[in-house]
């Protein structure tokens, strides 16, 4: 691993590893604006050039159709200069929404992707946040708070913990460019509205307000996400079991199964080092969790007392 790489390339470099991506091949789906620039670049980083291609969606005709043409000549210049296959798709009709625009970006998409290719996206933690109070002032119930995860096949959204300005802060560090869309400021659609009025006085009214709301979010949605886990009551998890779950759903087993043993002196830090010691392949390692000792092998997971 290259000790140069900044912290959001090691970041994304984790989830890669963590869900066996390396390997992958990955079409990265290249907007123009800052949030899919910044992938591209970081994915350059951490991830071979071979396995990598750029996606951009011509977004047809209408009122904005100048900007569109500007953004598939800039995103299709991105590949030229970094050697990437640059695959793209044009809708000829007029797409009256953000609705019909998803869909026929996804159904040019298909034409490219490959049952096993890995499907990268931009999405940033405020993506994240507003898509969750579209689904709920929608009325689509607690179900529609899990909207995005960082990996479910095909889709990677690796900046999901990310704030948009922090991506912009890394392409100014490197001398990147991107565009801005100017239909992103038009406060008719709901999601530039929640974006640049409701968020913003929000945030006005009460400094840090977003960054909790969308904590408390992500909290609701990780215990529904959790509440079917099958928590064993001895001292024995099967691995194999374990590891049919999310990083965040690993997350909560173990503190379970823990607290089930009567085990409550535990961090936060200590389940994810066990979750980083679980990744790898070795066979067997011992670690130590509060009063307990942790062995594991292959097979299971299993609580000793110390």
């Amino acid at each position: 691993m290259k000790k140069h790489w900044p912290a959001l390339a090691h970041h994304v470099w984790k989830i890669i590893k963590t869900n066996h991506l390396a390997e992958r091949k990955i079409i990265v789906c290249v907007s123009g604006g800052a949030d899919s620039v910044a992938l591209i670049n970081i994915l350059l980083k951490v991830q071979k050039p071979e396995l990598l291609s750029i996606f951009h969606f011509h977004h047809g005709p209408g009122k904005n159709e100048k900007f569109r043409n500007q953004a598939f000549d800039f995103v299709s210049a991105i590949a030229k200069e970094k050697k990437i296959p640059f695959l793209s798709g044009r809708s000829k009709v007029v797409l009256k929404n953000e609705t019909e625009c998803r869909k026929a970006r996804r159904e040019s998409l298909a034409k490219f992707h490959k049952k096993t290719d890995v499907i990268a996206t931009g999405h940033h933690n405020l993506d994240l946040l507003e898509t969750r109070l579209i689904r709920l002032l929608r009325g689509t119930g607690a179900q529609g708070l899990k909207a995005m995860s960082e990996w479910k096949s095909p889709w990677f959204r690796p900046f999901l913990n990310c704030q948009p300005e922090d991506l912009k802060d890394y392409l100014r560090s490197l001398g990147e460019s991107w565009l801005e869309d100017p239909s992103n400021s038009d406060t008719d659609i709901l999601r530039n509205w929640l974006r640049h009025q409701w968020l913003t006085q929000v945030e006005q009214m009460r400094p840090g307000s977003c960054s909790s709301l969308a904590r408390s979010l992500q909290n609701l949605a990780e215990s529904l996400d959790a509440s079917s886990l099958q928590v064993p009551q001895g001292k024995q998890l099967r691995r194999s079991y374990y590891l049919t779950f999310s990083q965040y759903e690993q997350r909560e087993l173990l503190s379970r199964w823990f607290f089930t043993q009567g085990v409550r002196n535990f961090s936060r830090a200590q389940i994810e080092e066990l979750q980083r010691q679980l990744d790898k392949s070795q066979n067997e390692l011992i670690l130590k969790i509060g009063p307990l000792m942790v062995n594991v092998n292959a097979q299971q997971i299993l609580l000793i007392k110390s």
